[in-house]
């Protein structure tokens, strides 16, 4: 069987083969099946997704082309085991979610939720349901409204699992380079508090109070800047907790 991958440039892996998509019409059309609920698109939307505000004259005709030249990849990759089928007012990749980078990580991410909710979750597997990733979302393609959304919605997922790794390793203990990376975290989302609030503990966990509450307090000069608002109740609470020595902020759970 073909495992689809989207997490990173858009790839096709096959057993002793690869394949990936040069950009282009197939790319998008295979992008926008393999994000699409169900993996299902009318013919209308994939006509919009390809070639946007302009579509050629006998567009449905050229939808078919692309179709057409895509399923005979598929076929030669997989000896016929992945079906494109033309369906009525539109096609369907017929594949399983175990086959699709994107759908691992997600269910993947559902049990880190549950775990997390139960207090059983452990930082090696988030980072080993990270690994999935290898770049920015469809490698960073244009196309449609539809890989647009995509690419949004798997981006916040993949962030989501950053913010349980780093409370589960701030609770383990935390890595000699966790520091670095939060405050690269901060300063790419400075509106995400989660992080923000990981590096103020993490930075206490290591003796810097210093430096813990310069950084709450550069969000908030951030957040009143940019925003005209103030700290969240728990960031001031965090600012609280350091100024007064809270014993909490000094030791692993």
């Amino acid at each position: 069987m073909l495992f689809f991958r989207i997490l990173g440039p858009l790839e096709i892996g096959a057993p002793g083969d690869a394949w990936q998509p040069n950009g282009g019409r197939q790319a998008i059309l295979l992008s926008s099946l393999l994000v699409s609920d169900g993996h299902f698109m009318t013919t209308e939307a994939l006509v919009d997704e390809i070639w946007g505000d302009s579509p050629p004259s006998g567009a449905l005709n050229a939808l078919q082309a692309q179709v057409s030249r895509l399923r005979r990849r598929l076929s030669s990759l997989s000896s016929g085991s992945v079906r494109l089928a033309a369906l009525s007012g539109g096609y369907l990749l017929d594949i399983r979610s175990r086959d699709l980078d994107a759908s691992v990580f997600t269910e993947g991410l559902e049990r880190v939720r549950t775990k997390a909710a139960g207090g059983t979750l452990h930082s090696s597997e988030v980072a080993d349901l990270l690994k999935l990733w290898r770049g920015p979302v469809l490698g960073g393609l244009t196309g449609g409204s539809v890989c647009a959304a995509a690419t949004i919605r798997y981006e916040e997922l993949r962030l989501h699992a950053l913010e349980f790794r780093y409370e589960c390793e701030i609770d383990e203990g935390g890595r000699p380079d966790i520091i670095a990376e939060l405050k690269g975290l901060v300063a790419a989302h400075p509106y995400r508090e989660r992080f923000l609030v990981q590096l103020v503990v993490a930075l206490c966990r290591v003796g810097r109070q210093a430096d813990a509450l310069h950084a709450c307090r550069r969000h908030r000069a951030v957040l009143l800047q940019d925003l005209g608002i103030d700290p969240s109740p728990t960031v001031r609470k965090l600012e609280h907790a350091i100024l007064h020595q809270d014993p909490a902020m000094f030791r692993a759970r």
